[in-house]
């Protein structure tokens, strides 16, 4: 009873990304948060913030409580306040999602890009008839340039004469440029546009839609537009959140680590069950046969800068 006790009273604090709940990305934390309340008690506590100054403020405000098992904070964004915040807290511990902060109490979660996008673009090489894809991407950061890189790798392992198009909104929030950008690439001879623009994804579906082409959606947009959006890549980011909290009420906690999770670790899927018409039968059994192959680490996958760029340069890049 007394150890019930001390495990109920347990907690960890969490430092959302950018856009409030329930956005997507945040709402994949919250299910982490209460997955590990449910399994293992744990309380938890949570602040939205705007921007990186609320980000600081509300991670050093409770490293100073010292209340918390924890802190979690999730996004690229976060990343500068927990190298300032960890430093100044050295015995209290830290994780972070999508971000790499390299301090003895820190705790890195990163997900791994290149194996989902090498899944997308073979599945979608495998559907285009121009042999063209598109694909539009938010802001240029390195994380994205892995996602083109294995876009472009699946794509060609598919069939080696798909041309691969890549475009950067270069913000999260912007379907007009999403979709100036998109109608580019349909003009280009794309049929197929992978989007990965967050709220410019709007704009791209809504480009698929004057022009009666499709899109690849992300995050389980497809019910959105089912006539247009051939299926979603949805990312499961709660496995990450809980594993986190899991490996402090295990004691496993290992600061200055990194942690890739991918298909293996079932951080991403590709909705193909509930796939357009478009998405074969037969699509669906290659997709599943290479989804095995990566998971089972048989397939070379471009993972060093030097082959990240070098993917990215197959790729033609369409600007406004």
């Amino acid at each position: 009873m007394e150890e019930k006790f001390w495990i109920m009273h347990r907690r960890v604090a969490m430092c959302f990304g950018f856009g409030g709940l329930p956005s997507s990305y945040n709402n994949m934390g919250l299910l982490g948060l209460q997955r590990a309340r449910e399994e293992f008690g744990v309380s938890f506590d949570f602040d939205l913030p705007e921007t990186e100054t609320d980000m600081e403020y509300y991670i050093q405000k409770c490293a100073r409580s010292k209340k918390y098992e924890s802190i979690l904070a999730m996004g690229f964004a976060s990343c500068n306040p927990l190298l300032k915040v960890a430093a100044e807290y050295p015995s209290q511990k830290f994780m972070v999602l999508d971000a790499v902060v390299n301090m003895p109490n820190v705790a890195s979660y990163i997900s791994n890009q290149v194996d989902i996008g090498f899944y997308t673009g073979y599945v979608t090489a495998l559907i285009t008839e121009t042999k063209i894809v598109g694909s539009v991407w938010g802001v240029d950061y390195p994380i994205m340039r892995r996602w083109i890189a294995g876009t472009v790798e699946g794509a060609k392992y598919a069939n080696p004469d798909v041309e691969v198009l890549h475009s950067f909104v270069r913000s999260w929030a912007d379907p007009v440029a999403a979709r100036n950008l998109t109608l580019m690439q349909f003009s280009r001879g794309a049929d197929i546009v992978v989007a990965h623009s967050t709220e410019g994804d709007l704009g791209i579906i809504e480009a698929a839609k004057e022009t009666d082409k499709h899109v690849i959606g992300f995050g389980g947009a497809r019910p959105q537009d089912p006539e247009h959006i051939l299926f979603d890549v949805v990312r499961h980011a709660e496995v990450a959140i809980y594993d986190a909290i899991k490996s402090i009420m295990c004691g496993t906690f290992s600061g200055n680590t990194i942690y890739v999770y991918g298909l293996k670790e079932g951080n991403w899927a590709l909705t193909l069950e509930d796939a357009h018409p478009l998405v074969t039968e037969s699509t669906k059994l290659k997709a599943e046969n290479i989804k095995n192959q990566i998971v089972a680490g048989k397939m070379t996958l471009p993972d060093t800068t030097k082959e990240i760029a070098a993917s990215v340069a197959k790729s033609k890049e369409i600007t406004l």
